[in-house]
């Protein structure tokens, strides 16, 4: 129980009061019943004067955004509350890319101005989970999230609360390696928001991001091809940068099989140098003489083998 008693406990402990004449404490005036205080009703959106054009149809979705990106801080509570109702809508089919261009810029808006600093997180954290919403919708809050939570350039607004921070890397880490619930182009681009987090977390927390990641990785790596292949080029590029030993084979065979998807092929060329095994730079010598679409990648990793790192 909430208060360490079990339950037989607490009526022993009821009984022992009766029984000792204590029943007079709870006869005492100040012990009796009194009027709670009703809760604050909730803030109800409201759609202001400067938020009339966000849902006006007669508007394009240029003018729609222009709205939202020149929105000026501070937001009247009714007015966030207005925006993230936005952010919960599920369009019409014939009104769905509209819809998402505004909905992306009102994430990048609250995000880049720091509008919502106590809300950003939460909201954008129950959006992915919510299988509900249009998976464009999601895919957008998974990289505003990561953007929000590890900002890549210094000086702009952020998470700033611990435990929220690490509620929203938990939701990035269950959006990477979900396939239920993270259907279609979801589970890619949280991969790919993480690859750019490694960077910024310490070893240890790396460490053990990397724990939870690595299973998805190489289930990924070793999918069949028919598989998305955006969120497969993603995963190769991903046990690129961890060096991960058991995807190592898969990858080599990738970048050297002329009948493997274009996509595939970079992806497993450019992680090849990231291995750094002596015995893939004969490979990458002869790609980096074609003329092909491998050539600047195959480039690029033969320099990796000359990186100081090495």
């Amino acid at each position: 129980m909430k208060h360490g008693l079990s339950y037989g406990w607490a009526i022993a402990a009821c009984g022992i009061l009766a029984s000792a004449g204590g029943m007079w404490w709870l006869m005492r005036p100040e012990s009796q019943p009194v009027a709670i205080s009703s809760l604050p009703a909730p803030i109800q959106p409201v759609q202001t004067e400067r938020l009339s054009p966000v849902r006006n149809p007669e508007l394009n979705w240029r003018q729609q955004i222009g709205a939202v990106a020149g929105l000026k801080a501070p937001l009247a509570p009714e007015e966030l509350e207005f925006l993230l109702a936005e952010l919960r809508l599920v369009p019409a089919d014939h009104e769905a890319e509209k819809q998402w261009v505004v909905q992306n810029e009102i994430m990048e808006v609250l995000r880049e101005k720091g509008m919502a600093p106590d809300r950003l997180t939460p909201e954008l954290v129950a959006l992915i989970r919510d299988a509900s919403i249009s998976e464009v919708t999601r895919d957008y809050a998974v990289q505003h999230l990561a953007q929000w939570l590890f900002p890549q350039l210094p000086g702009v607004p952020k998470e700033n609360d611990a435990q929220r921070r690490a509620e929203g890397l938990d939701a990035l880490i269950v959006a990477a390696s979900d396939p239920v619930l993270n259907r279609g182009t979801i589970q890619g681009t949280a991969l790919n928001v993480l690859m750019g987090i490694f960077a910024q977390l310490p070893p240890e927390e790396a460490g053990k991001l990397w724990g939870r990641l690595e299973p998805v990785v190489i289930a990924e790596v070793a999918a069949p091809t028919q598989n998305d292949i955006a969120r497969k080029s993603t995963a190769i590029r991903v046990a690129g940068l961890r060096k991960t030993a058991a995807c190592y084979d898969v990858i080599r065979r990738l970048a050297t099989d002329e009948s493997e998807h274009p996509a595939l092929r970079l992806s497993a060329v450019a992680s090849l140098g990231r291995y750094g095994h002596p015995q893939d730079q004969e490979i990458l010598t002869e790609l980096s003489r074609s003329a092909g679409p491998l050539q600047p990648a195959a480039l690029t990793a033969l320099r990796q083998f000359n990186a100081p790192s090495r």
